[in-house]
C-alpha cells in the first residue's frame, strides 16, 4: 500500500541516510552517490535486512548533503532531480523515526532537518536469540540471555546519537550487577523505546544472588528518551521474606536519571525492590508522560536533589514503603522546581504524597489535579525530618482529591504550605492536621470540600495542634460536613492548643461553611487562642436582627459567645438610653420616648448588629 509522507518526513529520512556513510574529504559537501548511499544496508521492522534499489533513484548529482550546526542539510538541485510522481524509491525503508517511505512527492530546493537518528532495532529471532542490526561496524550482535546487557554493549559503541527501538517481546536480562546498572545510557542523545506493552524486560527468576540489588536501567547522558516499553524488576527475584522483611535487599531501582533533558513517556514501571523512577542529584529538566507505576517496594517517582522536574497524565498503583511520592534531598542539595499534575495514585501500603527535605532543602513543589485514593496512610503528608537543613517551603496542593486514606493532608513542618481546593472524602481519622512537633509553620487549607471523617475513630474535620509551636495558619472558604453512617465528627474545626494559645497569633478561620455538619461541634478553639473568626455558616461571629421592641424587651443574637461589639439604631419616636444586659444569649435594651424620656411602651422598630469578634485586628 502506498503512503504520501510530508517533504521534512522525506528529508529526515535522506538525511538519517546519508549519516550512515558520512565522511569528511577536501572537496566539501559529498554527493549522496559518493557516500556509498546506494550500498547502504538497512533494516525494516520485522529485523529483515532490505536493500534500495538504485535502478528507481536518480539522484547522482542532484542531492548533496552538508552537516551544519543546525544538523544535516540537504539540497537538492530541480535541474538534474524530477521526483514528482516517482512510486516506491525505498522498498520498505524507514526514516529516523522508525516510519516506512512508499511514496515520495515534490520536495523543496533546499531543506534542513535536525536531529536525525541512525537506528539499531533490537529484537527476538526464531531461536529466541536477542539480535541487534544497524550501522555500526560492531552490529550486528548477539545475546541470548540478557537484553540490557545487549543495549548496554552497542550504548558503550556508539558515536553518535542513535535510535535503540526494542520490537515487541519479552526479554529477559540478567542482573549479575551488585551496583550501577544493567543498561548505563553514557551516549548523549539516545533514544530507547519500544512498541508499547508489547516490549517486556523483566529479570528473570533467580538472576540476583541474595544481598544484592541493581538499578535495571541507569540515565547518564543528557537529552536522552526512554519511550514505549514495560521494565519488570520482578522484585529482584528475592524472596518475600528477603523483600519485605526487616532488611530488605539494597535498592533496586528499575530507573534512576542522573542527567539533564530527560524524556520518559508511555513507560510502564513494575515490580522493583527500590523506585519505578527517581531522578537523581544533578538531573534537570525532566518530564515523566503518560506512565504507569505499579507495586515498587520503595516509591512510584521519589524526586531526589533533583531540579525542573515535571510529571503528567500517569498512574501510580501500589507501593510497599515510602509513600507513592516522596522528595528528599541529599546534604547540601536542593530539591526544586517540581510539578505534578493529572495523575492517580491509589493502593499504597503507606502515604500517598510524602514532601519531605530529607538532609538538604526542598522548595518550589506544586501538586496540581491529583486523586489519592485507598492508601493506608496519610494522602499527602508534609513532614518533618529532624536532619534537614530547611523545612519544606513554598509547597503547593491544589485541587488534591484524598479519599479512604487514613488521614486526608498531614503537615508537620514548612513555610508556605498552601491546601487549595480539591476533596476529602471517606477517611479514618482527621480530614486535615496540621501537627507541629518540632519547628515553625505557615499553613492555607482553603476551599475544599470535607466530608465523612472519622470513619474509624472521633476525629476534627480541620485540626491544628502547634505543640508550642509557632503557627501561622488560614482556613477559609471550606465546606465540613460528615453525615455518613459510620462517620464520627468531634468538631468541624478544632484548635485543641497543646501549651499556650499565642502560638496561633494572627491566625485566621473565614467563611468557612460548618452548618449542618454532623459534628459535636462547629469549631472548637483553646480558650486563650488568639484568632480571628470570622463570616463562618454554622459558627455565627456575626448577627444583623430587626424587631420590634419596647423598654428592657430582650432579643436573642445568636452569637457564640456574649457579644464583643454591637451598635442599635431604632426608627420612629424610640429612642435607646441604653443597653441593658448582654450575655452569650441574648442583648436587652432600654427604650425610652422622643418628648419626655419616659420608658418606652410601644413597640419601635430596632436594629442590632452584634460581633464576636474577641480579636479586632
Amino acid at each position: 500500500m502506498s503512503t504520501d509522507y510530508t517533504r521534512r518526513e522525506t528529508m529526515q529520512a535522506l538525511a538519517a541516510l546519508s549519516l550512515f556513510g558520512w565522511g569528511d574529504d577536501d572537496d566539501g559537501p559529498q554527493g549522496l552517490d559518493d557516500l556509498g548511499f546506494f550500498d547502504t544496508h538497512l533494516v525494516a521492522n520485522d529485523g529483515e535486512g532490505i536493500t534500495i534499489d538504485p535502478e528507481l533513484l536518480d539522484f547522482v548529482g542532484a542531492i548533496t548533503a552538508e552537516q551544519t550546526d543546525d544538523g544535516v542539510q540537504i539540497s537538492i538541485d530541480p535541474d538534474q532531480l524530477e521526483l514528482d510522481g516517482l512510486t516506491n524509491p525505498l522498498t520498505d525503508s524507514l526514516d529516523a523515526a522508525g516510519r516506512n517511505i512508499t511514496n515520495v512527492k515534490s520536495l523543496d530546493t533546499e531543506y534542513t532537518v535536525s536531529e536525525s537518528k541512525p537506528q539499531v532495532d533490537v529484537f527476538i529471532d526464531d531461536t529466541g536469540t536477542y539480535k541487534a542490526t544497524g550501522p555500526f561496524d560492531f552490529l550486528p550482535l548477539t545475546n541470548d540471555s540478557d537484553v540490557l546487557e545487549l543495549l548496554d554493549a552497542i550504548d558503550n559503541n556508539l558515536t553518535t546519537a542513535a535510535v535503540l527501538h526494542v520490537h515487541g517481546g519479552s526479554y529477559e536480562c540478567d542482573n549479575t550487577f551488585s551496583d550501577g546498572g544493567e543498561l548505563e545510557i553514557t551516549t548523549p542523545g539516545t533514544t530507547l523505546m519500544g512498541d508499547g506493552a508489547a516490549t517486556e524486560i523483566f529479570l528473570r527468576d533467580q538472576a540476583t544472588a541474595t544481598g544484592e540489588g541493581s538499578k535495571l536501567i541507569e540515565v547518564r547522558a543528557d537529552d536522552v528518551t526512554l519511550a514505549d516499553f514495560k521494565i519488570d524488576g520482578n522484585w529482584q527475584n528475592q524472596s518475600m521474606d528477603e523483600v519485605f522483611g526487616s532488611e530488605p535487599e539494597p535498592d533496586g531501582h528499575n530507573i534512576a536519571i542522573f542527567a539533564k533533558n530527560v524524556d520518559m513517556s508511555g513507560v510502564r514501571s513494575v515490580n522493583s525492590t527500590g523506585d519505578g523512577v527517581e531522578p537523581f542529584s544533578n538531573t534537570e529538566n525532566v518530564t515523566i508522560t503518560n506512565c504507569i507505576f505499579r507495586n515498587n517496594w520503595e516509591q512510584c517517582i521519589h524526586f531526589n536533589s533533583c531540579k525542573a522536574v515535571t510529571v503528567t497524565n500517569c498512574i501510580l498503583d501500589g507501593e510497599e514503603t515510602n509513600g507513592l511520592v516522596d522528595t528528599y534531598a541529599g546534604v547540601d542539595a536542593v530539591t526544586e522546581d517540581v510539578t505534578m499534575s493529572n495523575c492517580i495514585l491509589r493502593n499504597g501500603n503507606d502515604h500517598g504524597i510524602i514532601v519531605e527535605s530529607g538532609e538538604g532543602s526542598v522548595r518550589d513543589v506544586t501538586f496540581e489535579n491529583i486523586v489519592v485514593a485507598d492508601t493506608a496512610g496519610r494522602g499527602v503528608y508534609v513532614r518533618y525530618n529532624a536532619n534537614a537543613v530547611n523545612q519544606p517551603e513554598d509547597i503547593t496542593f491544589k485541587n488534591v482529591t484524598c479519599k479512604n486514606c487514613l488521614k486526608g493532608v498531614q503537615v508537620g513542618a514548612g513555610s508556605n504550605i498552601k491546601v487549595e481546593g480539591g476533596n476529602i472524602h471517606d477517611v479514618d481519622e482527621e480530614g486535615v492536621l496540621v501537627y507541629l512537633p518540632s519547628v515553625d509553620a505557615d499553613v492555607t487549607i482553603k476551599n475544599i470540600d470535607i466530608r465523612d471523617v472519622g470513619m474509624a475513630t472521633l476525629s476534627d474535620g480541620i485540626k491544628a495542634n502547634p505543640v508550642d509551636q509557632q503557627l501561622d495558619l488560614t482556613v477559609e472558604d471550606n465546606d465540613i460536613e460528615s453525615v455518613a453512617t459510620g462517620s464520627a465528627m468531634d468538631n468541624a474545626i478544632g484548635l485543641p492548643v497543646s501549651g499556650t494559645g499565642d502560638f496561633v497569633s494572627g491566625s485566621e478561620i473565614i467563611d468557612n461553611t460548618v452548618a449542618g455538619n454532623g459534628a459535636d461541634n462547629a469549631i472548637t478553639l483553646d480558650p486563650s487562642s488568639n484568632i480571628k473568626i470570622r463570616h463562618n455558616d454554622g459558627h455565627k461571629t456575626e448577627a444583623l436582627i430587626s424587631a420590634e421592641l419596647t423598654n428592657s424587651d430582650s432579643v436573642n443574637h445568636g452569637l457564640v459567645n456574649t457579644p464583643t461589639h454591637f451598635m442599635l439604631t431604632t426608627r420612629g419616636y424610640g429612642v435607646i438610653s441604653s443597653v441593658g444586659s448582654i450575655d452569650g444569649t441574648s442583648i436587652s435594651v432600654n427604650l425610652v420616648n422622643n418628648d419626655d424620656d419616659t420608658a418606652r411602651s410601644t413597640a419601635t422598630p430596632v436594629t442590632i448588629e452584634a460581633k464576636y469578634w474577641p480579636n479586632a485586628g
